[in-house]
């Protein structure tokens, strides 16, 4: 779960934003076993949901297992 720090998360950028949390949690054991099946860019998806239609729901809830092609646009995960 992340939990945005202000509703101005926006003004930082999606990249930066997105940076800043792989680089703070890619290695976490809750993480790293979903690699093989595409956690780095289901995670990216979810958070890049989250950042531009998400800040209404607070934590943020991504799901390292999810795969990237099922990623539901309409509720992040």
């Amino acid at each position: 779960s992340l939990m945005p720090r202000s509703p101005g998360i926006g003004n930082q950028g999606l990249d930066r934003t997105w940076e800043t949390v792989y680089n703070r949690f890619n290695t976490s054991s809750h993480w790293v076993p979903y690699k093989p099946q595409g956690a780095n860019e289901s995670m990216r998806k979810q958070y890049a949901c989250h950042y531009w239609y998400g800040m209404i729901k607070t934590p943020w809830n991504l799901e390292p297992h999810k795969r990237p092609g099922d990623v539901s646009s309409i509720t992040c995960n």
